[in-house]
């Protein structure tokens, strides 16, 4: 019940507005009691009255003007202050319990730690009132007008805000347990630090709004808009965010732990270092998303659009990530142990350094992606596409590579020890100096692969499709190349000690300087192929075809050689002491070239089709070479004046005398294939032999002069590499 004293400082005030005797004062108080018995006072003017610490309860001020009025410590619990007017009045330290404030105007009035609990303040005007450390609990605020308000560390637990305007409210650290703020306007609100747990806003505004470090735990977000939000920090630990739109967000080292944010659009938004492990992102937009460190471990990121994102060194391991879009990714250095990419488009992503131990790539569009020192042990790549994929350096070992799509990929040093390539297309690939001690390529397609200088000790590449593969100076030790194709290639100087080549065909194949120790090359088509120099001790060439084969130089009068039914033609290099120990091994010997075993004008051109491409290799890496130089000689970061370098100048000469090779090759590639491709001129069987010899020694020669300059090539990247660190 209100004071009586304050009642009669009440009536003084508004007798003194109208000019009454102070003797009325008693009646006015008894008529003014005799509606409402704590005092009925609606509808009078009262601006900048004082009332302080004064016992109002229960008081009516119905459409009163109190504007400007001090109430500061007033109580006023349960008055009815219906369409009051308090704009500028300082209620501070008021109760204002159970008080019906509908439609109240309290623009920049003062609330700090004011009791409001249960009051009524539906559709009430409070745009920059101050609220801090104010208690609303149980509230309602429905429709009201909260603009600029400060609830700085204001409790509102249960609350109800449904249709409240709190556009630009500050509420850092306010409590807002159980509250309703459906259909509020919460555009640029700051929330930092605000505790929302198990808060339901779904559907609500929240553009720009600053939600740093505020808990979220188990809020329902379901559909807010949070375009531009910063959410820096936040706890959203099983939160609700599905269909939510974080366009431009900022979620930097937020904790997203088991979040649901299906089909939520957070395109460009910036999660650096968030926490969204075991979170369900199905369907989630993440284009141009920033998840730099980002730790998404046994998330579903099932049919996400991440292009463009970038995930460096983020934490994928179990992540599901199936039918989802990753093309042009950064995946630099991340570790995706165990991750499932299953029929996934991530075309020209870049994964140099990742860890996919064990992931599963089955299906997967690879193409132009730079997988460089990656680590692939034990992953699944099943029918995957890795056409242009760089694969430099990389460790693919045990991993599963079948039925995959690897044409002109680089392997070029990777390691891929007992992996399983059976069956793959690659076509043009590069595996030079790539180790696949014991790899399985069995019906691999390999034509024109460059595999100089790779270990493929063990390897099977039985049924295998090598046409023009390189696979010069390689270790071949024990390899399995039972019923390969290996027509036209080069294998000049490789180690093929026990190999096994049975029924393998080599027709033209560059066998110069191998070793071919213990090989078994029986009922193998070798005709035409080049063996001079060769290395045949207790070789087993039983049944094989040797037909015009050149074995000049070549160690044939072995002991332990086996050459029973081998079929020698009249071979080039061959001496007449050679032919009767091959006689004697029951070898057979044909001392004429028959027309139709002579050679064509057909094969002779196929070889220097193959020096043209050799010779266009030579001229790449010439231009390479010659790019390097310029970009040490370009670099700012250099410790000395690259003109001192140790071999500069020797490589700048170097270079010189290089393109000067490359143009007379050039010419007499042109001249061959000017004279070869002339109807008018007839070739005799000798000339096309000579001829064959010729491009022969140039492809050797120029394969020798290649293998260097790449060497150099790279010895001068490791250099401007070193010199950029």
């Amino acid at each position: 019940m209100a004071n009586t004293d304050a009642l009669r400082r009440i009536i003084e005030r508004m007798q003194q507005e109208r000019g009454d005797a102070i003797a009325s004062v008693e009646e006015e108080l008894r008529i003014r009691t005799q509606i409402n018995p704590d005092g009925d006072f609606s509808n009078i003017s009262l601006r900048g009255i004082d009332l302080s610490n004064a016992d109002l309860r229960g008081i009516s001020f119905e459409s009163s003007n109190l504007s400007g009025a001090n109430l500061h410590g007033a109580n006023l619990e349960r008055a009815n202050l219906y369409h009051i007017d308090l704009r500028g009045t300082d209620l501070g330290e008021s109760n204002l319990q159970q008080a019906n404030l509908r439609d109240a105007l309290l623009k920049d009035a003062n609330l700090t730690q004011a009791i409001l609990d249960a009051a009524d303040l539906t559709g009430a005007e409070l745009s920059g009132t101050r609220l801090n450390l104010a208690s609303l609990g149980r509230v309602s605020l429905a429709a009201a007008e909260l603009h600029r308000a400060n609830l700085i560390k204001a409790d509102l637990s249960g609350a109800r805000l449904e249709g409240a305007d709190l556009s630009n409210a500050v509420l850092k650290e306010a409590r807002l347990v159980q509250v309703q703020l459906n259909e509020a306007n919460l555009d640029r609100v700051s929330l930092e630090g605000a505790y929302l747990c198990r808060v339901n806003i779904s559907g609500v505004n929240l553009t720009g709004a600053c939600l740093r470090n505020a808990n979220l735990v188990e809020a329902n977000l379901e559909c807010a808009e949070l375009t531009g939000a910063d959410l820096s920090g936040a706890d959203l630990q099983k939160a609700n965010l599905s269909q939510a739109c974080l366009a431009g967000a900022i979620l930097q080292s937020a904790n997203l732990h088991h979040a649901n944010l299906t089909l939520a659009n957070l395109r460009g938004a910036f999660l650096r270092g968030a926490n969204l492990s075991y979170a369900t992102l199905t369907k989630i937009n993440l284009k141009r998303a920033n998840l730099k460190g980002a730790d998404l471990s046994h998330a579903m990121v099932n049919r996400a659009d991440l292009r463009f994102a970038t995930l460096f060194g983020a934490l994928l391991e179990q992540t599901q990530m199936h039918e989802s879009l990753l093309a042009n990714t950064d995946l630099r250095f991340s570790r995706l142990i165990g991750a499932n990419f299953n029929r996934s488009d991530m075309q020209r992503v870049d994964l140099k350094g990742a860890d996919l131990f064990r992931a599963n790539l089955n299906d997967v569009d690879l193409n132009g992606s730079d997988l460089s020192n990656a680590v692939l042990v034990q992953a699944s790549l099943i029918e995957t596409k890795l056409m242009r994929a760089l694969l430099v350096g990389t460790i693919v070992s045990e991993a599963r590579i079948s039925s995959a799509s690897l044409m002109g990929a680089n392997f070029d040093g990777a390691i891929a020890i007992r992996t399983d390539f059976s069956d793959s297309d690659l076509s043009r690939a590069n595996l030079s100096s790539a180790k696949l001690n014991g790899a399985n390529l069995y019906g691999a397609d390999l034509s024109r692969a460059e595999m100089c200088n790779a270990d493929l000790s063990h390897a099977n590449l039985s049924h295998a499709n090598l046409p023009r593969a390189d696979l010069s100076n390689a270790t071949l030790v024990g390899t399995n190349f039972t019923a390969s194709y290996l027509s036209n290639a080069f294998m000049n100087g490789a180690d093929l000690t026990e190999a096994v080549l049975t029924a393998a065909i080599l027709c033209h194949a560059d066998l110069r300087l191998a070793n071919c120790t213990r090989i078994n090359l029986m009922e193998a088509m070798l005709s035409d192929a080049d063996l001079r120099s060769a290395y045949l001790q207790n070789a087993d060439i039983r049944g094989a075809n040797l037909r015009r084969a050149d074995l000049r130089c070549t160690h044939i009068r072995e002991r332990h050689l086996q050459v029973r039914d081998a079929v020698f033609g009249a071979n080039l290099g061959l001496t007449d002491l050679d032919n009767q120990f091959l006689e004697y091994r029951r070898a057979r010997i044909e001392n004429v070239l028959s027309s139709e075993l002579s050679f064509s004008r057909r094969d002779v051109i196929s070889r220097v089709m193959d020096l043209h491409d050799i010779l266009n290799k030579f001229h790449r890496y010439i231009l390479q070479l010659e790019r390097n130089l310029n970009r040490l000689r370009a670099s700012d970061q250099m410790t000395q004046n690259v003109e001192e370098l140790d071999g500069f100048s020797a490589i700048e000469h170097l270079i010189v005398y290089l393109k000067r090779d490359y143009r007379r090759f050039k010419i007499e590639i042109d001249d061959y294939q000017q004279q070869l491709c002339c109807p008018d001129t007839d070739w005799w069987p000798h000339e096309l032999i000579e001829a064959y010899e010729s491009i022969n020694t140039q492809i050797f020669s120029l394969s020798q002069w290649l293998r260097q300059v790449q060497e150099i090539s790279n010895n001068l990247t490791e250099r401007i590499q070193r010199e950029h660190s």
